[in-house]
């Protein structure tokens, strides 16, 4: 049986990173949020996936590279109160994640996104 999946996310496009390789994001990543939890390489060491539990994941659409700040992530079991937060926190939390990123808070977004694990993740960089 499928379970829904809500997650609210702040997202954070990196265009510095697009054309880049798994290798060298990954590098990128490690120097600014640390060590991923999961990461996957392949016979010759280099790294075809890697993901970060926790308050922060990185984010690969096509050629494109982002991070994103998770605000809640749900299985279908969630609290619909769980799902609200005040425009101030969201602003901080934007705030945040640009400067540890060296970015400006205005090129954050704020997704909202529900698809049943199982099936690929709505995309958010286009």
């Amino acid at each position: 049986m499928s379970d829904q999946i809500i997650t609210n996310i702040i997202v954070l496009p990196l265009p510095n990173l697009n054309d880049k390789g798994w290798n060298e994001a990954v590098n990128y990543f490690r120097d600014i949020i640390g060590e991923p939890d999961c990461i996957d390489v392949d016979d010759n060491g280099e790294v075809f996936w890697a993901r970060y539990e926790g308050d922060y994941n990185i984010i690969k659409e096509g050629n494109k590279w982002g991070v994103e700040r998770v605000i809640i992530e749900e299985s279908c079991d969630y609290e619909f109160e769980n799902l609200i937060m005040d425009i101030e926190k969201i602003n901080i939390l934007s705030q945040d994640l640009a400067d540890k990123f060296n970015r400006s808070k205005y090129d954050c977004k704020m997704a909202f996104l529900s698809w049943y694990n199982g099936f690929e993740r709505p995309e958010v960089l286009s």
